[in-house]
């Protein structure tokens, strides 16, 4: 389990780069948060976007768009997920961690650093990608068949077969 210090530090980092950053704690502000993230990667792409619109290769160009639709818009069983599981302590650890390594990511972009985009294009969606195990067991951990019981006024006797 991560030490109090560096979970402490990952908040600490993403509220320095993305001001008003409310965190995973409470339910009603992870949208929010993710929104945030989002926002804060899809601005760096943008804006490199703008700058190397005549020298992007066209496969590299659509690499970028798909990952600025990504940042756009947000996964919504990710978010459904995240808005309402009960997050323990190494959860929310985690989730600051990965959303640093994200925000960490784009660095060399906001320093106009485009020689490398096919490398920060896969390692951005590797980022976003590793979202989702974080989650993975609230994703699963919802309702099975066997929870719900069928009571029949009326049963005919007859076995039903789902």
């Amino acid at each position: 389990m991560p030490s109090m210090q560096s979970v402490n530090d990952d908040f600490e980092f993403l509220k320095t780069r993305l001001p008003g950053f409310p965190g995973y704690e409470h339910e009603d502000s992870r949208s929010s948060s993710d929104k945030q993230v989002r926002a804060f990667v899809g601005e760096a792409l943008a804006r490199l976007r703008e700058r190397s619109s005549n020298t992007l290769s066209p496969v590299d160009a659509e690499r970028l768009d798909s990952l600025l639709l990504r940042c756009e818009f947000a996964d919504q069983r990710y978010i459904g997920t995240l808005q309402h599981a009960d997050f323990d302590a190494a959860d929310l650890a985690r989730l600051a961690k990965q959303d640093r390594a994200i925000v960490e990511s784009v660095a060399p972009i906001f320093e106009g650093d485009a020689t490398h985009l096919p490398a920060v294009i896969d390692r951005m969606n590797e980022l976003f990608d590793a979202r989702r195990p974080s989650i993975k067991a609230y994703l699963l951990a919802g309702p099975t068949v066997e929870d719900f019981s069928v009571e029949r006024d009326g049963d005919t006797g007859r076995d039903v077969e789902f």
